[in-house]
């Protein structure tokens, strides 16, 4: 069968994608399937990157795609300090985010209390769309060490706009994910609550103004181990199934929520406010694209597809948009479509579109 690239005047071919397409020249495409996993790192949010499945391994049979989203709210405290703080969770009973209210009164970002225990003025978000609980990936089949239920996190983004009023319009969004998801929570290589100082000293942050345009980020897989399907409890510890990029070990993250009903995953990426009107709102969107195998998905799993040369082409990519983001201001597509680039996808433009909109019609 032959096959095809993707050029900007190409249909893309939805046959066998699991196959790396080259150019004469024997330069690297992209796959239909490695095509889709860029977008959705690039552009989380955007209707063409849900149901993107996973490009990494052999795909040896049908998966649930799922791509939950969740809305809520922060407000900044009477310190002046306002965050919402993100760990990407695989259950509907799992603590995604962590969220501030009006009676926050710290200066750093402290989730929790010395005994830990959430501080005052702090809330707990979930994700009601997942499908799954905490219990169903932690079960196993009786007559192996199988997970009945296994699930991974392909990429997820999130946004804040204000939504106050424009005369208490005001402050900065400090956005930080950094790319090898360390646990913002606390000062790096410590146990001490995070301060905006030193948030604002790596080089993956962003700042903007507070409007009422968004200030997004995206998160991708960072090492390895958080390519694959989670695997059972009794193999690698309940934290590390439920929140694949932060495992739940004290000392990787220093993280420990005893009210939890498991231990809470760190959280890898924040949107801190400062420098705004104790009490102005903040909306957040959060984005997560998830796929789930094994005997529980049953009837609502579809044909998977793979390509482990172009999905590590788009991770190349996508670990750098943070870092390209912060000194460049480039974003999106416009940025992912540069770093395709410098990532080894040689003569891209001849391959991969540079518009999102020739993308989304390529998809």
């Amino acid at each position: 069968m032959e096959q095809k690239v993707f050029a900007n005047n190409q249909i893309a071919n939805r046959g066998i994608s699991n196959v790396v397409k080259l150019q004469k020249s024997g330069t690297l495409g992209l796959s239909r399937c490695a095509l889709r996993y860029a977008l959705a790192c690039a552009e989380p949010f955007h209707p063409k990157a849900r149901g993107v499945c996973g490009v990494f391994g052999t795909s040896f049979g049908p998966s649930q795609k799922v791509s939950a989203v969740t809305r809520f709210t922060f407000v900044v405290g009477t310190a002046g300090l306002g965050f919402v703080a993100i760990a990407p969770c695989l259950a509907n009973d799992g603590i995604l985010a962590y969220a501030t209210t009006a009676s926050y009164a710290t200066s750093t970002v402290q989730i929790l209390t010395a005994n830990n225990t959430l501080n005052t003025g702090v809330n707990t978000v979930s994700e009601s769309q997942i499908p799954y609980t905490t219990a169903q990936l932690n079960t196993t089949s009786s007559s192996s060490n199988n997970p009945s239920l296994s699930g991974r996190l392909l990429a997820a983004g999130v946004r804040v706009t204000y939504v106050g009023t424009t005369m208490n319009q005001s402050g900065t969004y400090n956005c930080l994910a950094p790319s090898d998801h360390y646990n913002v929570s606390v000062i790096p290589g410590g146990t001490t609550p995070n301060t905006v100082a030193s948030i604002q000293t790596d080089p993956q942050v962003v700042l903007e103004p507070c409007d009422r345009g968004w200030c997004d980020m995206a998160i991708t897989p960072a090492f390895p181990y958080e390519m694959g399907y989670s695997s059972s409890s009794s193999v690698s510890g309940s934290s590390s199934v439920i929140y694949p990029y932060s495992n739940g070990s004290t000392y990787i993250n220093t993280f420990n929520y005893s009210a939890a009903s498991v231990n809470a995953g760190a959280p890898i990426a924040v949107i801190a406010v400062t420098g705004a009107q104790g009490g102005n709102v903040f909306q957040v969107e959060l984005i997560q694209h998830i796929e789930y195998a094994g005997a529980i998905v049953g009837a609502t799993a579809s044909p998977s597809e793979s390509d482990e040369q172009g999905g590590l082409k788009v991770l190349r990519a996508a670990s750098q948009m943070a870092i390209t983001k912060a000194s460049t201001q480039k974003s999106g597509w416009a940025l992912m479509y540069d770093l395709l680039k410098e990532a080894g996808t040689q003569a891209v433009q001849h391959i991969v579109p540079a518009t999102i909109g020739a993308v989304a019609a390529l998809l």
